[in-house]
């Protein structure tokens, strides 16, 4: 009987202390934590100081509570321990310790330890370099946070490391897979890749309609890269699209784009699109030619 008044106690106590941490009442919930922790020992409660020890930034009190956690099994405070490792809060600065709680967590499901490993093997944090195993990692997050926005820049990076050879052999047909996982969630950087793939004919058959539906998703939500690739595609289009194609190569030339200054030269150079102007062509040739681009550079020396 004592030991069920207990329980039911531990849990009324808890259930405050979580209330008072949702509405960052760290202090007053710390006293509810403690009161759940005499009545019982368990590894969430422990989880939930360091948290707030942690919210109050002090670092050394929630790194005590996160190994007391984390050493009953706890995968998020393993994850939590290991990044206080990783950033030397609480704890001294030490990769390879980060590691070994990241990979206890990690082989328990936690996805935000899975996504971890895959960066310290990704960029060598307490482990030698090794992109084989960061793409297994990677692949092992996104699996579980499939349709989540967090994975966006994990299956951009898979994208570049199978595009590239970053590592792992190159595979532009799996570049492409990952492209489109967070290209169609609508991320301008992935869209900006996955129509680079359709222009060039990579992992893809050439597909120059596909290519500028996927830059003109980008380009509309403001990246520059993708907004001088539309310009592109009406620079080169027949028929060509003056008025369309210096349009977006001045969006993203305004952005500091050398290849769009270099083309927004070009167009006022030769009247293509806008108005000749050999005062305006010089200033975005100029602008270009700044920032090394040869092109820009041999052709004010035509004007």
């Amino acid at each position: 009987m004592e030991q069920m008044v207990t329980k039911v106690n531990a849990q009324e106590y808890m259930q405050k202390g979580i209330e008072l941490y949702d509405s960052s009442d760290y202090q007053t919930a710390i006293q509810y934590f403690k009161k759940a922790l005499d009545a019982s020992n368990n590894a969430e409660t422990m989880l939930y100081l360091g948290q707030c020890y942690h919210a109050m930034q002090d670092y050394k009190e929630a790194a005590k509570w996160y190994q007391q956690s984390a050493e009953q099994g706890n995968p998020l405070a393993q994850y939590r321990l290991g990044m206080c490792y990783l950033d030397g809060e609480g704890v001294p600065e030490d990769d390879k310790e980060a590691v070994k709680w990241f990979d206890l967590s990690a082989r328990q499901g936690k996805p935000v330890a899975q996504r971890m490993m895959g960066d310290c093997y990704y960029n060598g944090y307490g482990v030698a370099v090794d992109k084989k195993e960061a793409v297994s990692w990677y692949k092992l997050y996104v699996e579980q946070r499939e349709g989540k926005a967090a994975v966006a820049p994990i299956t951009i990076r898979l994208g570049m490391m199978y595009l590239e050879g970053d590592g792992i052999p190159k595979n532009a047909e799996e570049a492409v897979k990952w492209f489109r996982v967070s290209a169609k969630q609508g991320f301008s950087q992935a869209q900006y890749y996955l129509g680079c793939c359709y222009f060039h004919g990579n992992g893809v058959s050439k597909d120059k309609e596909e290519a500028e539906k996927w830059f003109r998703k980008s380009a509309e939500q403001g990246l520059a890269d993708a907004q001088f690739m539309m310009g592109l595609c009406y620079y080169t289009g027949l028929p060509w699209h003056g008025k369309e194609s210096a349009k977006w190569f001045k969006l993203a030339a305004e952005q500091g784009n050398a290849d769009a200054q270099l083309f927004m030269g070009m167009c006022y150079k030769d009247g293509f699109g806008v108005s000749e102007d050999k005062g305006e062509a010089e200033k975005w040739l100029k602008l270009s030619a700044k920032q090394g681009n040869h092109r820009a550079i041999e052709l004010l020396n035509d004007i």
